[in-house]
Order: structure tokens, then sequence, then C-alpha cells
């Protein structure tokens, strides 16, 4: 929370400088939308936001659309129906929970991307995931930021489609390019019966678009082939 608290007070600042305008429910609501809300986008873009900032933020411009510089009157519609798109009802206002979910999505996009051109997701690529991927991570070490973002990956692995293409930029193992997820739980024994090592490219077992796979004596592995 403390960590949060310039943003809480530049939020306070802007509102407090609207006040003497005697502004309109609408120029109220255009401000909200075009400068309070763009105050905490570069945060959610970086950070996770904790639940209890995000309520006082969304608390503070609440207030502002309702009762503005006179500080009387009540919301007339709660705040999740504001944060609707205009065609449902709503204002169109940015849910900042949401917008923040999706921020982060962004950076789990670039380590299952592999991208080491962001030096957050090489960093995390060395010093975190090591020769595990995404899908296979399950260590309890890390920031408070990095373990809340590690919880997002069911709900960004419902929005993946993995397409293999040459099979270059997936594990074999450790991926979920098959409809059975990380082969490595599907079937823990496959180095055993593969004889690859457990962050093998995909491309491993690919020749002119077919699959080319080592002989298997496993049968349940064998269905892959």
């Amino acid at each position: 929370m403390a960590d949060c608290k310039p943003l809480i007070d530049k939020l306070d600042s802007r509102i407090a400088g609207w006040n003497h305008l005697n502004l309109t429910y609408a120029g109220r609501a255009q401000l909200i939308k075009s400068v309070l809300s763009s105050l905490h986008s570069y945060w959610a873009s970086v950070f996770i936001l904790p639940k209890g900032v995000i309520k006082i933020l969304e608390a503070k411009m609440r207030k502002f659309l309702w009762q503005g510089s006179t500080g009387r009157g009540y919301a007339k519609v709660a705040w999740e129906q504001v944060c609707r798109p205009k065609e449902e009802g709503g204002l169109g206002f940015r849910n900042i929970l949401v917008m923040n979910q999706a921020l982060m999505l962004k950076h789990l996009w670039k380590l299952i991307q592999n991208d080491r051109k962001s030096i957050w997701a090489d960093w995390i690529i060395k010093h975190r995931l090591h020769k595990k991927t995404l899908w296979t991570f399950h260590g309890s070490t890390g920031s408070w930021g990095w373990k809340k973002m590690i919880k997002l990956r069911p709900f960004f692995q419902r929005g993946l489609q993995y397409k293999v293409g040459d099979g270059l930029y997936f594990q074999l193992r450790q991926d979920i390019w098959h409809e059975r997820g990380p082969l490595c739980v599907s079937y823990p024994h496959g180095p055993n019966v593969t004889g690859l090592p457990i962050d093998t490219l995909l491309s491993r077992v690919m020749r002119h678009g077919q699959w080319n796979w080592p002989t298997l004596t496993d049968p349940d592995f064998n269905e892959l082939a």
C-alpha cells in the first residue's frame, strides 16, 4: 500500500485542482476517462496493484463523479455498472482490476515467447524459471508481485491457442502445445521413454512437417506419435 501512495496522492491533487471549477456531471465523467484513468495506467502496466489500492482509487473517482466539489450526493449507479461499455449501459470507464490483469498478461506473453529483448523477461527466464517454462514453474520464492502474476496462469491459458509451426519456439514437454497440457505432467516418465532431455524443443521430433519420434515403448506416450 505504501509503495502506491504517490499514485493516490497524485489523483488527490488532480481532483483538488478541479474543485473550484464547478464542473458538470458530464465534465467530471470526461475528466475521469481522459485524465484520472491515465494516471494509474502506467502503474498498472508495471506492477500488480493491491486490491486495497484499487478500492481507494475507485472510491475517490466515484466520489468525484457523483459529488463533485459539493461533497453532497450519493452514487446513483454501482461502480461496476459505470465501468461497463456504453453499449451495455455503462460510461465506458476503465475497470482498474481488469486493466491491471490484462497488462500483466502482456508480461506473461513475453515469457512464453522467450522474449530476450525484454530485460524483465530475460531476467525471469534466467533466474526464476531456469530450465522450466511458465507452465511448469512451481517455485515459492520471488516478490509478492511475481507470485500474484503466476496466479494469472489459468486465466491466461484459457485465452491461448498454440500454432506449432516449425516447433522452434516451444519445448516438447514443458509447453502447452498439446490439449493434455505439459507432457511432463501428463507423461512424467517421458525422458526415460524417449531419451530426450526435459528442455528438448518440439522441433526435435519433427521432420519436414511430420512427426519424427524416437522409438517409443510406452503405449500411452505412443499415442502422440
